[in-house]
């Protein structure tokens, strides 16, 4: 399987930068803060708008926020392609998106 075209679908960039807000509010232990559920509020419609791919991707980000908020859960073999989208994904959106609340 070929690695497929990163998207610069706005929807996209929406979902990650409501992924990114939202675990930084989890670190900070505000998962059920008015704040949270505004972020949760906002990016309903733009999750409807995504690709199966592009889905998969803001699960995969949201997944590997997740291992870092909880070091202590076991470790999971590496699989190769995600290893690259997390990767790519890292090194291309996560720097060029802006927070929602600058």
């Amino acid at each position: 399987m070929l690695l497929q075209p990163f998207t610069m679908n706005p929807s996209f960039l929406a979902m990650v930068r409501g992924v990114r807000e939202l675990h930084l509010l989890m670190a900070e232990g505000k998962e059920d803060s008015p704040e949270a559920d505004a972020i949760r509020d906002a990016t309903d419609a733009p999750w409807e708008s995504l690709s199966e791919i592009e889905r998969r991707r803001v699960r995969t980000l949201s997944e590997d926020l997740y291992s870092l908020l909880e070091p202590s859960a076991p470790a999971r073999p590496i699989n190769p392609r995600h290893f690259l989208t997390t990767h790519h994904l890292s090194r291309t959106v996560v720097p060029a998106v802006a927070p929602v609340s600058a």
